[in-house]
């Protein structure tokens, strides 16, 4: 069973599994993918999973809307990343704790991700 964060080979590429739903009239459970880049929705049941995404407490990632981060902590299905962002016109900064689901990033850091399977 596919669950989001884990790494599939399709369609001659990888992809990220950033959610399963189970909305479709046969059962079968379908699957969104993705490579950071495109989404495609595809049925689960042909793909198995090659790997699955870890996320270590100090390790920088990308995340939505081209942001970076450190990971602080993984809680299972939502990974918590600190995000620095700016607050006044004088340039100060501050870092909030923002909580990202762990399909969505898996997908983000795709390519990153698939060099450390191959170690």
């Amino acid at each position: 069973m596919l669950e989001p964060g884990d790494i599939v080979f399709t369609r001659g590429q990888h992809f990220a599994v950033v959610e399963v739903t189970r909305t479709t009239p046969s059962g079968l459970p379908d699957a969104l993918i993705s490579d950071g880049e495109i989404t495609l929705q595809v049925h689960a049941s042909g793909l198995a999973a090659i790997g699955s995404a870890t996320f270590e407490p100090g390790q920088k990632v990308r995340f939505q809307f081209g942001r970076r981060g450190v990971v602080v902590r993984d809680l299972g299905d939502t990974i918590e990343v600190t995000d620095e962002r700016d607050e006044s016109p004088i340039d100060s900064k501050r870092v909030y704790i923002t909580p990202v689901p762990r399909g969505p990033l898996t997908a983000v850091n795709l390519a990153a991700i698939v060099k450390t399977l191959g170690e």
